[in-house]
C-alpha cells in the first residue's frame, strides 16, 4: 500500500542472519475514492547481513549516516547498525524513521 498511506515494521534480528518482522500498511483515499483500509504485514522470519556502507547494494535507501548497515532481505532500505534514532527524507511527503536499539 502506497501513495497516501503508511507503513510500519518491526524487525528483530538474530546472531545468526535470521530473525522476525511484522507490521502493517494503511492507505487513505483521496477525495472520497476507494483504497483506503489497512492490513497486516507478516509476522514472517527473515534473513539479514551487514554490510559497509561502500557495500551497499545499488537502489537500497540509507537510513541515517553509519559505516556499517544491516540489510534485512526484501526491504529497500539499509538500518544504521550503530543504535540511535534516525529520519530520512526521500521526498516530498516521502520520510522514513528507524531505530536501532539493543
Amino acid at each position: 500500500m502506497f501513495g497516501v498511506g503508511g507503513l510500519w515494521a518491526w524487525v528483530e534480528i538474530d546472531a545468526n542472519g535470521t530473525g522476525d518482522m511484522t507490521g502493517a500498511g494503511c492507505g487513505h483515499s483521496v477525495g472520497g475514492g476507494g483504497g483506503a483500509g489497512a492490513g497486516p504485514i507478516g509476522p514472517t522470519e527473515i534473513t539479514w547481513t551487514q554490510v559497509s556502507a561502500a557495500d551497499v547494494p545499488p537502489g537500497v535507501l540509507t537510513l541515517g549516516p553509519d559505516t556499517q548497515y544491516y540489510i534485512v532481505d526484501g526491504l529497500p532500505f539499509a538500518f544504521p547498525v550503530t543504535r540511535g534514532h534516525y529520519s530520512s527524507r526521500f521526498g516530498p511527503g516521502v520520510q522514513v524513521q528507524s531505530t536501532t536499539a539493543p
